[in-house]
């Protein structure tokens, strides 16, 4: 064994390969920029409100499959369940939506206000108010608990140093 071929002063074998500069062959000039695009944009993660997007639908159909498997027919339209999962997910919705909603005369918008014009477009719309029922007893405890809620949540932001 030669000691300077250990200490890279000789160039060796194994030395020459990595150094060769052989051109790798490159990518055929038949795959058009839009394929190249393309396959960019699907190799990274999706960003911000595509990636909430499509986690919200995800954990939508996941929770939609679990109460399936539980209480069978309640998720289906006309059922309490499918009626609360609607009645929710507009409400959020809709409180997004007039959070966006930026008047310049006027302070933001709450998105409860968005919240209860989604009950009320749910409730007034007869397609709609067709296929999501939810019984009177659990909408009677329900409507008590978010009164519960809204009261807490407004109460919380009382400044006492007024």
């Amino acid at each position: 064994m030669n000691l300077r071929s250990i200490n890279g002063n000789e160039p060796t074998e194994g030395n020459n390969q990595l150094n060769s500069s052989e051109e790798k062959p490159q990518e055929t000039p038949t795959e058009s920029n839009c394929l190249q695009r393309l396959r960019e944009t699907f190799a990274r993660p999706p960003r911000e409100l595509l990636a909430t997007a499509i986690r919200n639908a995800t954990m939508i159909v996941l929770l939609c499959a679990l109460v399936w498997l539980d209480h069978g027919s309640e998720i289906l339209p006309g059922g309490n369940v499918f009626g609360i999962i609607i009645v929710c997910s507009c409400a959020m919705i809709g409180g997004k939506l007039v959070g966006l909603i930026k008047l310049p005369t006027l302070p933001p918008l709450p998105s409860l206000l968005g919240m209860l014009l989604a009950g009320f477009l749910i409730r007034n719309i007869p397609v709609i108010s067709d296929n999501v029922q939810i019984q009177h007893e659990l909408s009677s405890s329900l409507r008590s608990i978010a009164l519960s809620i809204i009261v807490v949540h407004a109460s919380l932001k009382l400044d006492t140093k007024v």
